[in-house]
Formats: structure tokens, C-alpha cells, sequence
């Protein structure tokens, strides 16, 4: 059984300060348990909530921004997509950045192996795009790409993970 150190109605960060909007107005809502509750229209006063501390909102603020500062630092040592590197042309990269990536030579058959599947897999879409995109020109054609993360159950999966992780 797991016990938690606090009370669950005391858990958490917004009861930092205060657990109310302004201590000294009594609450006028209607009864809960034989307490009055907070009404909003009657029990704010004229210079509004002063009850809670800024540490309320500032605190989590802090826990979500952590893991971004490290992903922000860990950005700079993250080589280029040997993928992206071969959509573009710089051949040459990719092969080094596979051999960094599989602590192995640029030479060796499992990095020549990986670069050419990935050379092929490139090769084949690019064709498939151009034949898809004959008569397509303008607007329509500039969209499929986008259109194509929300095509199917899985792309949009992949899309909406991907977003959502940070």
C-alpha cells in the first residue's frame, strides 16, 4: 500500500502560499459537508485573489522547463540525420555520420550496407513523389507532404508522440 507523506487534499502546488483566493473573506457558496464553498461573484474581493503565492504557478513552471534546457544542451552534439544528409546530396556525410553512429569505419560492409539501403529507400520515394505529383502543381502539390502526416492512423500516431514528448 502505498502511503503518501502529505494529504491528498493538500498535495500538490497550488496550495503553495494559501489554499485560498483571499483568507480573510469568508466563503458564502453553498454548503458542502456543513462548510460553506467558494462562490466566485461574491467572495473575491475588489482587488481580486492575493491568497496564493507566485511559487504556485512558478514552481511547475520550473519542473517542465528542465527537461527542455536539456534537450536544448544536447541539441548541439547531435550529429545530422544520415537520411537527411543523403535527401540532400552530401553523400559523403552520411557515411561518416553512420560510421560515428555504429563506432565503425566509413569502409566497413555493416555502414556501406546501412548507407546503401538508406542511398535506395531515398532513390525509390523521390521517384514515387515525382510520379505522384505529375499534374499537381500549385498549392495542392506544396500541401501532400503535410497531408501525408495525417493520411493514416499510424503517420498521425507517430506525429502527435513526436509533438507531444516535450
Amino acid at each position: 500500500m502505498l502511503i503518501c507523506p502529505v494529504e491528498p487534499h493538500l498535495a500538490g502546488t497550488s496550495h503553495i502560499g494559501s489554499t485560498r483566493c483571499a483568507p480573510d473573506v469568508p466563503y458564502t457558496g453553498p454548503l458542502l459537508n456543513g462548510n460553506p464553498t467558494f462562490d466566485a461573484f461574491n467572495d473575491v474581493p475588489a482587488g481580486g485573489c492575493d491568497g496564493q503565492s507566485d511559487a504556485s504557478f512558478r514552481v511547475p513552471l520550473g519542473f517542465q522547463l528542465f527537461p527542455a534546457l536539456i534537450l536544448l544542451g544536447a541539441m548541439f552534439f547531435m550529429p545530422y540525420s544520415p537520411r537527411w544528409l543523403v535527401e540532400v546530396g552530401r553523400d559523403e556525410e552520411a557515411k561518416a555520420t553512420l560510421a560515428r553512429i555504429r563506432s565503425a569505419p566509413s569502409g566497413s560492409a555493416e555502414v556501406i550496407a546501412e548507407y546503401t539501403d538508406i542511398k535506395a529507400e531515398v532513390l525509390i520515394e523521390r521517384q514515387i513523389r515525382v510520379e505522384q505529383a505529375r499534374g499537381k502543381g500549385g498549392l495542392a502539390g506544396y500541401l501532400r507532404p503535410y497531408a501525408e502526416l495525417v493520411s493514416s492512423r499510424s503517420n498521425f500516431h507517430r506525429l502527435a508522440i513526436g509533438s507531444l514528448v516535450m
